[in-house]
């Protein structure tokens, strides 16, 4: 297991040619890139940047290619992308999203068994997350990685209005 700042490839059985770049130092330009093809309202790089600043958030982009040198990052397009915190046992996913364009072509489950490979390996036992309650085929995605339903903020989303289905993972959940 690569330390959690560390990039790694992992092959696709879905796509033997690819492989997939874990990037744990993204530029916040194309985070807030990222975010505006999947989320409204976006984050600004401004509030990226902010964000990386704090040792106990965790972002990663999952890109296609060999290598996640600073060199080859614009060679190695970013295809889905989740910002974390961690706190002692407890985790949060903040941010997970797959670019439009590839929704549907299992990418999501890629990103978030990684992502919760890589926190239960820095010591989470819980992680949690909100989703829209609209949101189908993510709810089914959690869901499948173990993710249970535990309660709903009512009238949480705006564009458009809508409530938020709050979900937890639990050490001993089977992804």
């Amino acid at each position: 297991m690569p330390s959690p700042g560390a990039p790694s490839s992992v092959p696709l059985e879905h796509s033997p040619a690819a492989a997939l770049v874990w990037d744990s130092q993204p530029a916040p330009e194309e985070l807030a890139a990222l975010d505006a093809e999947c989320f409204e309202p976006a984050l600004s790089a401004a509030v990226y940047l902010h964000w990386l600043k704090f040792p106990y958030l965790r972002c990663w982009v999952l890109r296609s290619g060999e290598r996640a040198e600073a060199r080859a990052r614009a060679e190695a397009p970013a295809l889905a992308w989740a910002v974390c915190q961690r706190i002692e046992q407890e985790a949060e996913v903040l941010r997970l999203g797959v670019r439009p364009d590839l929704r549907r072509r299992g990418w999501g489950r890629v990103l978030l068994l990684g992502v919760l490979e890589r926190l239960r390996a820095e010591g989470a036992r819980r992680i949690y997350l909100e989703v829209r309650a609209g949101n189908d085929a993510a709810q089914s995605l959690y869901r499948a990685a173990g993710f249970r339903e535990t309660g709903r903020r009512r009238g949480y989303y705006t564009n458009p209005p809508e409530d938020a289905v709050l979900m937890a993972w639990e050490s001993g959940s089977r992804p």
